[in-house]
């Protein structure tokens, strides 16, 4: 910036840099407040990228609790699973079972109907808690997904906030940085 100073009898216009003067002190002290400020802001976008930061860990903790509560429930399918085939064969069983009593019934009638109203019981009481325990599954199971669901999409929230943060801050610092070089440059030339 070029200021050009009126001459007077003992050199430069007092009132004319007495004018710059204060002017350039203005200007600086504008500068020096605007600089106090975005460092600020930078500073409290440190802290919310710090918060984000924890509370991606506290996700990434309740995630890993929720993989864990998931392995938990896998392995109690797996043995909800070997009971079912077991129920299975305990029914295909009872039924094999039935045939034969429904063949020596001729001889002995009266123990085979015993028998057969055994097994029967049996196989539906099996069968009535297999789909309790599958009704239990597909809740729990259900349940699960959707907290797993509502984690990621939280985490992608954080992770998405924590990026924009990241850009503000960068941008802010870019800016203060380009500021100050400006100002450098400016005091220099005076």
């Amino acid at each position: 910036m070029s200021y050009r100073f009126r001459n007077s009898l003992f050199g430069f216009n007092k009132d004319d840099v007495l004018s710059f003067a204060a002017n350039s002190k203005k200007k600086e002290s504008d500068l020096l407040n605007k600089i106090s400020e975005l460092e600020k802001t930078v500073a409290q976008l440190k802290e919310d990228c710090e918060n984000k930061s924890s509370e991606l860990k506290d996700i990434s903790d309740r995630y890993i609790s929720v993989n864990s509560e998931l392995e938990e429930y896998k392995k109690r399918e797996e043995s909800l699973t070997k009971l079912s085939e077991s129920i299975g064969r305990l029914y295909l069983v009872a039924q094999a079972n039935a045939g034969d009593i429904v063949a020596a019934a001729k001889e002995n009638a009266a123990i085979s109907s015993e028998m057969t109203g055994l097994n029967l019981d049996l196989a539906d009481s099996a069968q009535a808690e297999f789909e309790d325990i599958n009704r239990i599954l597909a809740e729990k199971s259900k349940e699960f997904t959707d907290e797993v669901n509502a984690l990621r999409k939280r985490l992608d929230n954080t992770k998405a906030k924590i990026a924009l943060n990241n850009d503000l801050i960068q941008k802010n610092a870019d800016e203060a940085e380009n500021q100050i070089k400006r100002i450098e440059n400016k005091v220099s030339k005076c």
